[in-house]
């Protein structure tokens, strides 16, 4: 067990330096090509109901969250502190 640190430590050193030697030769750089954005194109490619359903449910989703925030928020606050003893 002690023999296999320093063999690991060996061998992430060696595939460290053939990786520093394989990254600094010199290469092509290929031609870039800029790519439009995906989540513009993909909403606007979607038909009309499936993206009124999607804001429908994120709409609903917000009112959802927003209530149950009211509900928290408001009222007794001894759950907050820990103290669950009813009077």
């Amino acid at each position: 067990m002690i023999a296999l640190v320093p063999a690991v430590g060996g061998a992430l050193l060696v595939a460290g330096v053939l990786s520093l030697v394989a990254g600094l030769r010199p290469t092509e750089t290929p031609e870039t090509v800029r790519v439009r954005s995906g989540t513009l194109t993909r909403l606007r490619s979607m038909p009309k109901r499936t993206r009124m359903l999607l804001l429908g449910g994120l709409a609903a989703g917000v009112v959802a969250w927003l209530v149950t925030e009211e509900e928290r928020s408001g009222g007794d606050d001894s759950w907050r502190s820990g103290n669950f003893a009813t009077s």
